[in-house]
């Protein structure tokens, strides 16, 4: 398997990725401009089954516009 095949068969949607998630965990997000927000909407879709996940990053910017 090449790299492009096993990068394409480890994707996951956002939904998918947040399941991996449970109650307690921390979820660590890079620096800059790495927020992504569909990960945040999918994670927030879950609020009521999770309890106690800190969410850390630094320097968090983004670049979706505020309206």
């Amino acid at each position: 398997m090449n790299m492009f095949d096993e990068y394409n068969h480890k994707r996951r949607t956002p939904k998918e990725a947040v399941q991996t998630i449970r109650s307690g965990d921390w979820v660590e997000y890079t620096m800059g401009h790495g927020i992504p927000p569909a990960l945040d909407r999918a994670l927030a879709a879950r609020k009521d089954e999770l309890n106690d996940v800190k969410i850390r990053g630094m320097l968090a910017l983004s670049a979706l516009s505020r309206s």
